[in-house]
């Protein structure tokens, strides 16, 4: 008799075991590879079905990512090596319509990410009547690594260009740094409006009680009040 081959089970390519990684499961779509990270999975007092459930929930949401990233190929890499450029032209005013280039730039790329979120969230509620929705989370995180590793070159860039001219610095950096600042609270902004949209669906879709709906607003609600500090 052939032995349980669990990746086949749970629908994944890697199985791995990393205490210190808070991530339950991610997809890489430069390897479309799903890798589940079992430190992650059940807790003390959880019962079997709930672990069961709660795993197939996490299958379904990954695959999602993977049926969009077939759907869509590179399109979400090609907007995203085109942001330094587009960041680039908006602070030197290379155009009298960059600024408005990068923001349609960077609503493309969010609205892509947002939207593949919300499907991959949306499907684990056919699993789950009432799933976890971290769309806000995802999308912040998916996009804030380049954001800040882009700033950091930028500001690198600037003070090797500006050496001991602190002039050229004090009037440069300020607007780079306010400039990042404006583009995560857009980030935030249409990943908040995203995740509304899918705790709506879910809703509807378990035909929740307003009680039960309550939960998922208020939740949603603290975590726009701690966005908005």
């Amino acid at each position: 008799m052939e032995l349980l081959n669990w990746k086949e089970i749970l629908k994944v390519d890697n199985l791995v075991f990393e205490p210190d990684n808070r991530n339950t499961a991610w997809y890489d779509p430069r390897k479309d590879e799903i890798t589940l990270n079992l430190s992650s999975v059940g807790s003390e007092g959880e019962d079997d079905e709930f672990v069961i459930m709660n795993l197939e929930q996490i299958s379904v949401h990954e695959n999602a990512h993977r049926a969009v990233k077939y759907v869509l190929g590179d399109a979400f890499q090609k907007l995203l090596d085109k942001l330094g450029e587009s960041v680039a032209n908006a602070l030197n005013g290379e155009n009298e319509d960059s600024g408005s280039k990068l923001h349609d730039l960077l609503d493309a790329i969010i609205k892509m990410l947002s939207m593949d979120e919300a499907y991959a969230y949306s499907t684990g509620g056919t699993v789950q009547r009432k799933p976890q929705v971290n769309l806000i989370e995802s999308v912040h995180g998916a996009l804030l690594e380049p954001l800040s590793l882009l700033h950091q070159e930028i500001i690198e860039d600037v003070q090797q260009q500006a050496g001991r001219n602190k002039l050229a610095l004090l009037m440069h950096i300020p607007k780079i740094n306010k400039l990042f600042g404006i583009m995560e609270a857009h980030i935030l902004r249409e990943a908040a409006i995203a995740e509304a949209s899918v705790i709506d669906f879910i809703s509807d879709m378990g035909d929740f009680t307003e009680e039960e709906k309550n939960e998922y607003v208020e939740r949603y609600m603290r975590k726009i009040q701690n966005m908005l500090g």
